[in-house]
């Protein structure tokens, strides 16, 4: 299987052209930063794909899941039959993507059973279950896909999951910006864990309601950074398309599919991903 598209074009970019097969990777950030938005669009790059998601909620945090295609929803009772599932779905041909989302709510039986013997490591609860589920991700080509959030320092037990060690790559969203009628702005930090290597400001993304990911903006923004679309003062060029700011240029491009696509094609060569 190939890399799998994040839906950011920038963030593509520093992750070396997206989520790379088999490997455990993490969307970190506070609430509302665009986590499961992020992990939505790279749902929509493996069902174009024709490969199958398996989605773990344990908040019920996303609406209709259960109706989209190609998209198997489990709620798991506790974090061992999570872990149990999606080493299981690891081993599915068919799947090419398992989301976890929140990671915040795996919570082991004993604890919800209120076990007076039970006491969570607080810094790698699920170091066992993790090395075994990269294994298995590791052997079939999975991508695995966690959605965290700090952890609630006044929540006893203080629990550390033990995610981030394990994860080839760490994305740590940061919303900029946050207009009034709810879009935001968003700069994306990657951490690559094997090797500490950290990429700041890897990526700049603009995330509408109810939509997504601003791509067309974002790609009009990366076009002009590589000298791709000509930047004259406020107007820009592309082609024979020519309009006055990003916006502008970001709608005209959307009526012109063809250019977009060319666009697209021109901006990830520069940026070296296949």
């Amino acid at each position: 299987m190939q890399v799998i598209r994040t839906g950011s074009i920038g963030l593509d970019s520093a992750l070396g052209g997206g989520w790379k097969p088999g490997t455990l990777n993490e969307i970190w950030g506070d609430p509302g930063a665009g986590k499961t938005v992020l992990a939505l669009h790279t749902v929509e790059s493996v069902v174009r794909d024709r490969k199958d998601v398996l989605w773990i909620d344990t908040v019920d945090g996303v609406a209709h899941m259960d109706r989209a295609p190609r998209v198997i929803v489990y709620r798991p009772r506790n974090a061992e039959r999570a872990f149990e599932v999606a080493e299981h779905g690891c081993r599915w041909d068919s799947i090419g993507l398992v989301v976890v989302d929140s990671a915040n709510y795996l919570i082991r039986q004993r604890e919800l059973d209120g076990d007076p013997d039970y006491v969570p490591h607080p810094q790698r609860e699920y170091k066992d279950e993790l090395t075994s589920l990269k294994r298995a991700a590791k052997a079939s080509g999975t991508v695995v896909l966690f959605v965290s959030q700090p952890r609630d320092k006044d929540r006893e037990p203080v629990r550390g999951t033990g995610i981030s060690e394990k994860v080839e790559h760490r994305v740590h969203l940061h919303p900029d910006v946050v207009h009034q009628d709810g879009t935001r702005e968003v700069r994306a930090t990657v951490k690559h864990v094997p090797t500490k290597a950290v990429t700041h400001d890897a990526a700049y993304f603009t995330v509408i309601p109810g939509q997504g990911i601003d791509r067309e903006r974002e790609m009009v923004e990366e076009g002009i950074k590589r000298g791709i679309i000509v930047k004259r003062g406020s107007w820009l060029a592309y082609h024979n398309v020519q309009a006055q700011g990003v916006a502008e240029m970001a709608r005209a491009l959307a009526e012109r599919l063809q250019y977009m696509d060319d666009l697209d094609i021109e901006v990830r060569l520069s940026a070296g991903i296949s």
